[in-house]
């Protein structure tokens, strides 16, 4: 029989017990708790950590990407200073390779790509923008305007009131009276456009009839501007890249307006012996003699004819454009000039120029200028002077004098338009600069970023390009 005292021992030991097992489950409670916070701080930190490892990767691929960019714009210097010329192709630049000379890869982090204008192909295209292959707004007449790709006459008249000097508006045109009246009002420019963007301010212009579908101005036909409404760009899904008239126009081209060496002589100033000195051995006794009527038209001991142009040669004697004779103005092309100028201004270089550009020079349709290209792309010609334009078919005499003025074979202008990459193609950068390569060390006259919305290429379509290795 237990004792009074031990039922209390016993009661109290349990009680002991049961205040030991709770102090133990508190502080094991505790203890886990504390674990709990310390995980999901230690997480916690390590999400920042990741997040701004991450954002420091994105800023160094950014600078990377950049600086890659800007390496293609000095590469694009390096090859126009050394380009060799060649009287046998159009453009020198087509003799050079194009992922070797044009593309930049494995640079410490980041790939360059310096884009020519593709023409709605699936694959983009390599190399460098002549500017004098576009239509040069800032100097191009209302009936050249008129003639690009979904062009209206109101639209030209207006685009010509814009830019030029006065207040007065040609017929369906627009002045300053009008973009006054505006609920945003604003002056017409009345000087010449600075960048294209300009544009939108002129009456009647549009995103849609400025950029097309290519509103990352790429040329390619990218999956976005083959969706009709499902994602931006607007654009009817038919297939086909409707490129605006971006591609095809610019407001900043140049040409030699001479030929190039120290034998060239001016026909309108220089002496009679010296044109005889240069051209005498170089031309036929028949080549000779006509050209000398053309300067001297009342003979050697009268005044002299002042000559707008070359094209005067052939409005003067037709047969200069026909048979062994063409040979005879070919050489008078490639050694003199009327010019006093070393550069001219807007001139349409026919050995770039695409269709669309083509078809806006006097009495050029389009059948006109799909046969010039077919002749320019089958080769077998000095390509240094416009006269090899007398061999396309359709060309005569009379469509070929007022060409003469209005045209060029050469650019001293051209647009580098690079994309830096990283090395994953996760961030780009877009720059374009515009290069002189009449000015000693291929002076760099403007410099900007792009124009567009979107990446121009991506890094699976350098890749199918054959730019990247795989």
């Amino acid at each position: 029989m237990l004792q009074p005292g031990s039922i209390s021992g016993a009661a109290n030991a349990r009680r002991n017990a049961a205040r030991a097992a709770r102090r133990r489950g508190a502080a094991l409670l505790i203890v886990l708790w504390v674990s709990v916070a310390a995980g999901a701080l230690f997480f916690a930190s390590t999400k920042g950590f990741v997040a701004e490892i991450r954002r420091e990767k994105a800023s160094l691929d950014a600078v990377r990407a950049e600086a890659a960019a800007r390496a293609g714009i000095e590469k694009a210097r390096y090859i126009l200073a050394t380009l060799q010329p060649a009287t046998d192709t159009p453009t020198p630049l087509s003799t050079l390779d194009e992922v070797d000379s044009f593309a930049g890869t494995d640079l410490e982090g980041a790939h360059y790509f310096l884009l020519d204008e593709a023409s709605g192909d699936p694959a983009p295209a390599l190399g460098l923008v002549d500017p004098a292959g576009r239509l040069n707004l800032n100097t191009a007449s209302a009936a050249q305007i008129e003639a690009l790709p979904n062009m209206t006459g109101d639209l030209a008249a207006a685009i010509v009131d814009f830019r030029d000097s006065d207040d007065n508006p040609l017929p369906y045109g627009a002045e300053s009276a009008f973009y006054l009246g505006l609920p945003q009002p604003y002056r017409a420019r009345n000087a010449a456009f600075t960048n294209l963007s300009e544009l939108l301010l002129v009456r009647g212009m549009t995103p849609a009839i400025l950029y097309g579908e290519d509103r990352n101005l790429n040329g390619i036909l990218d999956p976005n501007e083959n969706d009709g409404a499902q994602s931006f760009p607007p654009d009817n899904p038919d297939g086909i890249l409707d490129r605006g008239l971006y591609p095809f126009i610019t407001i900043s081209s140049s040409s030699p307006a001479r030929p190039a060496g120290t034998e060239v002589v001016n026909l309108n100033t220089d002496s009679l012996d010296s044109i005889t000195s240069a051209l005498g051995s170089r031309l036929s006794s028949e080549g000779m003699y006509r050209l000398m009527r053309s300067i001297y038209p009342n003979g050697t001991r009268r005044a002299r004819r002042t000559l707008t142009s070359l094209g005067d040669l052939v409005r003067s004697f037709p047969d200069f454009a026909t048979g062994a004779l063409k040979a005879d103005l070919a050489t008078i092309f490639k050694y003199s000039t009327v010019s006093q100028n070393a550069t001219a201004q807007g001139l349409v270089n026919v050995n770039t120029a695409p269709q669309e550009v083509l078809r806006t020079l006097p009495s050029v349709d389009d059948s006109l200028a799909t046969a010039i290209i077919a002749e320019r792309d089958a080769g077998g010609h000095d390509f240094s002077t416009v006269c090899w334009l007398l061999d396309v078919p359709g060309v005569t005499w009379d469509i070929f004098a007022p060409l003469v003025p209005l045209t060029s074979v050469a650019s001293n202008l051209y647009v580098a338009d690079c994309v830096g990459m990283s090395a994953d193609g996760a961030v780009s950068s877009r720059i374009w600069a515009s290069i002189d390569t009449s000015a000693s060390g291929m002076t760099v006259t403007a410099i900007g970023t792009c124009d567009c919305i979107g990446k121009p290429v991506d890094f699976t379509t350098a890749q199918e390009a054959g730019w990247i290795g795989q």
